[in-house]
């Protein structure tokens, strides 16, 4: 994996994304104390765009698109021999654009129609997710290979970590999606959603501290 140290640009890129990824994470741990535990299993996370936490959930929206940001120009600009760093950084920066258009098209209240703007809303969301997954086995690769051909031991311990993540995004999205389908398992949304959520926050909040200090 290219050094970003020798790229001063690219190195503030990713070190904005490393700064970005831990507010979110930050910001999302505060937004599920506003809550009674119960809506973590029957609530999605776009559900916290209504009401007393909608502030708190546009403030994250807009956190998390500008960390995809940062991470798609860290990519772009510091792993210039990567073969996936084009495709990497679009699917990246289409993972950076979706927030904001989920916050110009919120998810109605619960209890009414879903309509169009809900309709357009999930249709988001699950652009939103594919490009999150998207690149995560080819990061994982990438972080791995860099520590096998002499990277530092850092780098060792968070490619097997990003490894054995990019499995539990795989693995999350698709109880994501049947608990979405399948209305048996309707009731879980809300703890599936936050599984994938959670995993693909801590797998990019790791992809950024490898390219910071890898």
């Amino acid at each position: 994996m290219d050094t970003l140290h020798s790229q001063p640009i690219a190195l503030v890129a990713a070190g904005i994304a490393l700064a970005l990824w831990l507010a979110r994470i930050v910001v999302f741990a505060r937004l599920h104390t506003l809550r009674a535990p119960a809506h973590l299993l029957h609530d999605t996370v776009s559900d916290y765009a209504n009401g007393a936490t909608a502030r708190l959930f546009r403030a994250m929206s807009v956190i998390t698109a500008g960390a995809w940001t940062a991470t798609a120009f860290a990519v772009l600009l510091g792993l210039p021999s990567w073969d996936y760093r084009i495709p990497c950084f679009v699917i990246l920066l289409v993972a950076a654009v979706t927030p904001l258009l989920m916050i110009a098209a919120p998810i109605p209240p619960q209890g009414t129609r879903l309509g169009v703007q809900g309709v357009v809303h999930y249709a988001l969301a699950i652009i939103n997710f594919a490009a999150a997954y998207s690149p995560a086995d080819r990061i994982a690769a990438l972080v791995q290979g860099a520590s096998a051909h002499g990277g530092s031991p850092l780098l060792a311990v968070i490619g097997g970590i990003l490894g054995v993540l990019a499995v539990v995004i795989l693995v999350a999205l698709i109880a994501l999606v049947a608990s979405l389908v399948l209305p048996k398992l309707r009731r879980v949304v809300g703890l599936t959603e936050r599984a994938f959520l959670w995993s693909v926050v801590v797998f990019y909040t790791l992809f950024a501290v490898a390219l910071v200090f890898g």
